[in-house]
This record gives C-alpha cells, structure tokens and sequence, in this order.
C-alpha cells in the first residue's frame, strides 16, 4: 500500500505541474459521460420508453449506474492492460519493470493510472441517487458498504478478465491483443441480461462475467424481492466470482511472466 501511494502521489504530481490542462481533461471526461447519461435519459423519456423486456425505467437506469462505479475502477487501473502488449512486450519495457524490486503487475497497473476513472464513478453515484429517490429505496451503512464492496468486486472482475486476455500476449505478440472486442461486451453486463438471447445470457453468467458487474450486484439492491432463491444467492456471490477471477488471472500472469524472454534488442 506504501509502493501505491507512492506511485500515485508522484503521478498527481507529475499532472498536477499542469494544472489547467488536467482541469480541461476533468472536465471534458465529465462532460463525456453526462452527454452518454443524457442520450440514455433521451432514449427512455424523448422516444416514450417506459420498460426495456418487462423491466422499468428506473430500475435498468439504477443498474446502469450502479455498473458505472465498476467501470470507473476499472479505468483508473486497467487501461495499461489495453495497452500492454505494444508499450511492454514488442517496445521492451518490461525489462524495466523486472529489474524493479516491486510487483511487476503492481507497477503497471499504477504506471497507467487514469484519475479521469473518477468522473464515471461520480456520474454512477449522481445516477443512483436519482433512481433511488424514484424507487424510494432507503440507504443504511450496511447497504451502502454492501453496495460498495460490490462495486469494488466488480472492478477486480473487469480488470482480472483483462488481465487474463493480456496474459495472452506472453504467447502470442499482437499489438492490439484480443482486448477490444470483448471491451464492447461490457455494455451487455450493465443492462438486465434476461433481455438477451440465451446464449449471450450464459457467456456473460459463466464465460465473460460481465453480468457480475451491474445487473446481479446493482439488481440484488432493486430486484431481489422478486427473484428466485438461486438468483439471489448468485448476485451475492458477487465478491466470490471476483476472488476466482483475480486468482486465476493472477496465476496467468505469473506463468507469463515466467517465460518471458525480452525482445532481444
């Protein structure tokens, strides 16, 4: 925890030294992401839709929301993982990181820390806060922690299943990796997924668990009165789905990492 202070603080620092432009970056990362929240507002108020597959407005705007606290993790600490394998791998510079005595996972996740992460999660929050009043749901501390480490677990899962796709590039160097297609799969977790085709139901449940990351943790919070046993207990698995995930990326990395052989320039 030291050796990540560190490396943040030295990052704020170093952004910091300019401040208007990294104000000019806030706010453009925060406008962003309103004008994304108003095009969904638009799609379900200008075009008159009250229900998407039988589930309310406000209930899938909640879930959405919820999902954007995961996200905002993730792109705080995953977006080195998109680009690992062209700054690293084919350009060399994990030699660098080895020869550090601190985690090599550790330190790249911090390298390409995105403080900009931060705008997606307080987006989430405004989000929620609006359905929440709507659906007249009532916030305790241990609903709130709750929601919390929900969200946290999200954000291992998000950042473990691209840890994994990049472990992929220890075996076979691409430039772009397999990241991106399955990056526009997230969209899928952060609605009800009982709208999609079975099959799609059942990647993101056991194959990408994407649905891990909105529609089971944020709908165990609007749903759970009206789901089945089963499903409950798997949206409360939630933080155990993210310690599998995170264990077997982990092992990948460090198989990795182990025949790693440098690119000998």
């Amino acid at each position: 925890m030291r050796v990540a202070w560190l490396y943040l603080r030295q990052y704020l620092r170093v952004r910091l030294s300019y401040r208007g432009d990294f104000l000019a970056e806030f706010l453009a990362e925060l406008l962003g992401t309103a004008a994304g929240l108003a095009f969904l507002a638009g799609v379900f108020g200008g075009a008159g839709v009250s229900a998407i597959g039988g589930w309310p407005r406000d209930t899938v705007l909640f879930i959405y929301g919820f999902s954007m606290l995961s996200m905002g993790l993730f792109e705080m600490l995953g977006p080195a993982l998109y680009r690992f394998p062209e700054t690293y791998l084919i350009e060399g510079r994990f030699d660098q990181v080895l020869l550090k005595p601190v985690s090599p996972l550790l330190q790249v996740l911090l390298t390409g820390f995105n403080p900009m992460g931060a705008t997606e999660i307080l987006a989430g929050l405004v989000l929620m806060g609006w359905t929440s009043h709507r659906l007249e749901l009532s916030w305790g501390p241990l609903s709130a922690l709750a929601a919390g480490g929900m969200a946290i677990s999200g954000g291992v899962i998000l950042i473990s299943v691209f840890l994994a796709l990049t472990c992929v590039s220890f075996w076979f160097e691409d430039r772009f990796g397999v990241q991106p297609p399955v990056f526009n799969c997230i969209v899928f977790g952060r609605y009800p997924i009982e709208v999609f085709h079975p099959a799609v139901r059942f990647l993101l449940r056991f194959v990408i668990p994407f649905a891990f990351i909105g529609y089971y943790p944020g709908g165990l919070f609007v749903e759970a009165g009206r789901w089945s046993e089963s499903t409950r207990m798997l949206a409360m698995a939630t933080p155990l789905v993210a310690l599998a995930c995170i264990t077997a990326s982990g092992f990948l990395w460090r198989l990795g990492v182990s025949r790693y052989r440098s690119t000998g320039s």
